[in-house]
């Protein structure tokens, strides 16, 4: 009895092991919004240009839709990534899916002349759509880094992932320099495709 009292009094005395913020997974979010952010910076630095090489016949007004259907797109999903991460209980999913998105549209973005000049135009408002689209999970990572982090490390986790996009924005327009010397058209792949910088850039991306 004696034996079991000091053994009760012993399991008493050890606090329970205590919850701790998943660093790990908060620092991969960081980077991947960190990501998100300068593959838009250095794409949209160069797209104005890029648009009258390759039809020149598009107004300054339809680049305005252009620039507006990334934010449309990311307004449209961002909600959505929510609303599903939530749902199934884990970022996994939305992530999943923004990447492949991302990939196809900027997949699409590098392979614009390849399509009729005529339709260049409506390709890229298209490609920057999807793009916007995939953005959406940025809003994710931001609330996956707030609510999978403990309330005393909580102001540290939102403070990197804001802190990481705008590193991204300010640093992604200067990437683009690597691929300048490629220069446009560069070489010459098949057909109208070509190797310059706007390709390996956006691969890059």
């Amino acid at each position: 009895m004696l034996c079991c009292c000091k053994k009760r009094d012993l399991e008493n005395e050890i606090p329970p092991k205590e919850l701790q913020t998943h660093w790990f997974s908060i620092y991969c979010c960081a980077a991947f919004v960190f990501f998100d952010a300068v593959q838009y910076s250095m794409v949209i630095v160069s797209m104005w240009p890029y648009l009258n090489k390759i039809d020149p016949s598009a107004t300054a007004t339809f680049f305005g839709f252009i620039m507006a259907a990334f934010s449309l797109g990311q307004a449209i999903s961002s909600p959505l990534f929510g609303f599903w991460m939530n749902k199934v209980k884990s970022v996994r999913p939305p992530l999943t899916i923004s990447m492949f998105t991302m990939m196809l549209a900027n997949l699409t973005y590098a392979s614009i002349e390849l399509f009729p000049q005529k339709d260049r135009k409506y390709v890229m408002l298209l490609a920057r759509f999807a793009a916007g689209f995939a953005a959406g999970d940025v809003a994710v990572m931001r609330a996956y880094s707030a609510t999978a982090s403990m309330p005393k490390d909580r102001p540290r986790a939102v403070v990197l992932s804001s802190a990481t996009y705008t590193l991204g924005v300010t640093f992604g327009p200067a990437i683009p320099v690597i691929f300048s010397p490629l220069g446009y058209p560069g070489w010459k792949i098949v057909s109208n495709l070509h190797i310059d910088m706007v390709f390996f850039k956006t691969i890059f991306v």
